[in-house]
């Protein structure tokens, strides 16, 4: 069976997500998305595993959005003009 994605910013999504380092591929990324809305996800943060700061607290997010999708989103400007990167 083959898996054809029609939309060109679904697959930039994808993409972007495995340049992320987060998934190896395709294949791993749609079996997390499958789980997470079969209600598989991951457990939730037991309090003594509580983040010690906001990089902390955020860092389960990381991969989950492009640069220019958190500049959208937040209406900063490009991500190109940002003198630093925190990956």
């Amino acid at each position: 069976m083959s898996l054809e994605i029609h939309k060109p910013e679904l697959v930039q999504r994808v993409n972007a997500h495995i340049h992320s380092g987060r998934f190896h591929d395709a294949d791993e990324l749609l079996e997390k998305a499958l789980d997470a809305l079969e209600g598989k996800a991951s457990a939730p943060v037991a309090p003594s595993d509580e983040p010690k700061n906001l990089v902390e607290l955020f860092a389960p997010l990381r991969g989950h959005f492009t640069d220019e999708e958190v500049d959208t989103l937040f209406s900063r400007n490009r991500s190109t003009a940002r003198p630093l990167d925190f990956t």
